[in-house]
């Protein structure tokens, strides 16, 4: 199944999948110290996992917001772009 999202952003926004800890968490990081992007999405399977990244990111003054998905599942994925369409639309 394919899914086309023509929505639009006018802001760049970072997903990141995996990001609660090791590299995707230094990716998200260093996303949010950039200051390039104006929103950036958590991700990981556990969405305490994630908040507590997208957390740390809002208190250095870059939007976040943590969703949590199992990425191995589309149905999982495509919530996850839609929500992430959703809170920064």
């Amino acid at each position: 199944m394919t899914h086309i999202y023509t929505h639009q952003i006018a802001h760049k926004i970072a997903v990141v999948i995996g990001s609660s800890r090791g590299i995707g968490k230094a990716i998200v990081i260093a996303f949010a110290k950039s200051n390039k992007y104006s929103g950036i999405v958590t991700n990981a399977r556990k969405i305490e996992e994630a908040q507590t990244v997208s957390d740390e990111i809002n208190r250095m003054d870059c939007e976040s917001v943590a969703l949590g998905a199992d990425v191995s599942k589309e149905s999982d994925c495509v919530t996850l772009i839609e929500e992430t369409i959703k809170h920064f639309s």
